[in-house]
């Protein structure tokens, strides 16, 4: 009775089993870990969810035909289930048409009736959960990209609204959607306002702007405007791209009033200037031309001198002399006695040996035109220009020399004299540049002292050192021994001097270091390259060095054969070097702070910079930029 009752009630249970595993909603798989995990059963859940019958899975392992085996969940599945008798975990299953999804199963070692272990698994297929949390993802991802595009739009808006400049951002329609504190305060807030009505009161658009021309060219476009209140705005335009990709335009605006009244003050002095230039050149070219009419006049003087004849017979020896020749000499014909050696003897001691060879060139056929130097009775020295021709018989034989003498010490003289005065008036125009352009320095010294504004008396400062730097050179020239040349050493040293006095700089933690070979360079190359140096120099000055610590400037101007044979300073394997060939490098570096690597000096706002880079153009020559503690300017250049 006892175990009827107990066989009825496991009939019950197994009914109540394989009720709920045929018509569970998730998968379930009756296995034997042994044999390969060989599957002993399998509801209709799992047989949809893999593609196979129930006939078709049992008697194959499991592991084989349903698992991704590159599955890195499944090992660690059955290594927890080894380790506890059961495990959970998320997994990749394989159809049978070999495509996968994922599971979540629990599976569990258990042993039977008989004592025969078994492994039930548990299975539930997820992609729609799946698919549902990666929606969800991407829908936070979303959230957190706008949150962040309005974060980063906050920070544009906050770092435009410090900045000095006026600045607005346009939309196509014309409509204001920002604008900095600097616009506000010059034209109010914009209230949602077009730009035409905003910044001139008008109903539609300008007919003047060209503020929306960036919109077609899609380049930087900078113009000029006159405000309704009379101030003149220089206006930068640029394309720029909101963070949502919406096209717009970025304008500055920079209010210019001030600085174009002080340009029309400069130029006013500056037109001053150039007459009073104007009038000293006519002054000069006057007397320029009165040189040239004395030397048209000396040249008719010359075609009417005297000249002197001679004729050597070479077979006797006899030396016949016309009496100019006699003159020229200071010889009395009666007691000459009327010989090559003779005549030779008047001749200055030092110049005799040129006019043995002249003669010797004579006989091989060589007609000669010579001047030398002969001593009169009195010791009065003469020049003498002479022309002299040998006559050759039938055989060849020199036979006959004849020629001509013509006393050209006072043609000599005058000549040494035009050089002296040429070289005069030379010296003295590089005198009369000098003064001119001090006293355009001193113009705008004076105009300076009606600013306070520091940008603009650092401008005029800048102006002043360059106008200096050309000056200096032409000090130079008019002190010095040369007319076109200077020793280009000489002037660096002086003109860095300058600029450290302009500075005011006396601080001892700032040093100068100066290595000069001896080069001499005409104005052509030198003007450009004191403009280079001070424009290079003054920069460091200003801008490279905080305060405290030791720094330094050092300043190279070297040959090129000098450096290639200096193993440690050689820059054969520069750009510059392969770009063609250089006689000459200067270098100007110092130790400070440094160019940022982010800024291109050959494509830069600053002034100064735009000149270093056309004046190196001008001489032909090549700028390279190294960034090694420090900033390093390097320029190959020829004498042009």
């Amino acid at each position: 009775m006892k175990k009827d009752s107990i066989d009825k009630k496991l009939l019950e249970s197994e009914k109540l089993y394989r009720m709920l595993f045929d018509h569970s909603m998730d998968g379930i798989m009756l296995t034997d870990p042994r044999e390969g995990g060989k599957i002993l059963s399998a509801n209709p859940a799992v047989c949809h969810m893999l593609g196979w019958t129930e006939e078709e899975l049992i008697g194959k392992g499991w592991r084989d035909i349903i698992f991704d085996p590159e599955d890195p969940a499944l090992s660690t599945l059955l290594d927890e289930r080894a380790r506890s008798g059961s495990a959970k975990a998320e997994i990749t299953y394989r159809r049978r048409d070999g495509t996968t999804f994922p599971g979540e199963v629990s599976t569990a070692i258990f042993f039977d009736t008989n004592g025969e272990p078994r492994v039930v698994a548990i299975t539930r297929d997820v992609t729609e959960r799946k698919q549902a949390e990666a929606a969800l993802c991407e829908s936070e991802s979303r959230r957190k990209v706008a949150e962040a595009r309005e974060a980063e739009r906050k920070r544009l808006f906050d770092v435009l609204d410090k900045l000095p400049a006026m600045i607005s951002l346009l939309t196509p329609d014309h409509h204001v959607t920002f604008t900095n504190r600097s616009y506000r305060e010059k034209f109010g807030e914009p209230g949602g306002r077009h730009c035409y009505e905003y910044c001139f009161g008008n109903t539609g658009p300008c007919e003047f702007c060209e503020a929306y021309k960036v919109l077609e060219t899609g380049q930087p476009h900078n113009w000029e405007v006159t405000t309704p209140d009379g101030s003149v705005i220089d206006v930068y335009n640029i394309p720029f791209t909101d963070i949502d990709g919406s096209p717009m335009i970025l304008e500055m605006n920079v209010d210019v009033t001030r600085r174009k009244k002080a340009e029309e003050i400069l130029k006013k002095a500056h037109n001053n200037l150039e007459e009073k230039v104007k009038q000293r050149t006519e002054e000069l070219e006057k007397a320029y031309y009165s040189l040239k009419e004395s030397e048209r006049g000396l040249a008719e003087a010359q075609k009417m001198a005297h000249i002197g004849s001679w004729e050597l017979d070479l077979v006797t020896g006899t030396l016949d002399c016309s009496d100019e020749m006699y003159r020229i000499f200071g010889l009395d014909p009666e007691k000459f006695g009327a010989t090559y050696d003779a005549l030779l003897s008047h001749i200055h001691p030092e110049d005799r040996d040129c006019v043995n060879n002249a003669v010797m060139e004579a006989l091989s056929g060589k007609a000669y035109s010579i001047d030398y130097r002969i001593i009169l009775a009195n010791g009065e020295e003469r020049i003498i220009h002479e022309q002299g021709k040998v006559i050759f018989d039938e055989k060849n034989i020199p036979v006959r020399m004849f020629g001509t003498a013509q006393d050209v010490t006072e043609r000599k003289r005058t000549e040494e004299t035009l050089e002296k005065i040429e070289e005069t008036r030379i010296k003295e125009i590089h005198h009369r540049i000098k003064n001119n352009l001090q006293v355009i320095s001193s113009l705008l010294s004076l105009e300076a002292e009606k600013f306070t504004d520091s940008k603009i008396l650092e401008t005029f400062k800048e102006s002043q050192n360059r106008i200096a730097s050309m000056a200096l050179i032409h000090e130079e020239l008019y002190k010095g021994d040369k007319i076109d040349t200077l020793e280009f050493g000489d002037y660096l040293r002086k003109l860095t001097a300058d600029l450290f006095l302009s500075y005011n700089l006396r601080n001892e933690n700032i040093n100068l270091s100066l290595d000069f070979e001896q080069v001499y360079l005409g104005l052509d190359t030198a003007i450009p390259l004191g403009i280079i140096v001070n424009e290079l120099v003054s920069n460091s000055l200003k801008h490279a060095f905080p305060d405290g610590n030791k720094w330094e400037i050092s300043i190279s101007l070297k040959k090129i054969k000098e450096l290639t044979t200096n193993k440690e300073d050689s820059r054969e394997d520069c750009e510059c070097s392969r770009e063609r060939d250089f006689q000459y490098t200067l270098t100007i570096a110092d130790n400070g702070r440094g160019i940022p690597e982010g800024i291109d000096f050959r494509n830069t706002d600053s002034l100064g910079l735009q000149l270093v880079n056309i004046l190196v153009e001008q001489i032909e020559g090549c700028i390279e930029l190294g960034r090694n503690q420090g900033t390093e300017f390097c320029i190959w250049f020829n004498n042009i």
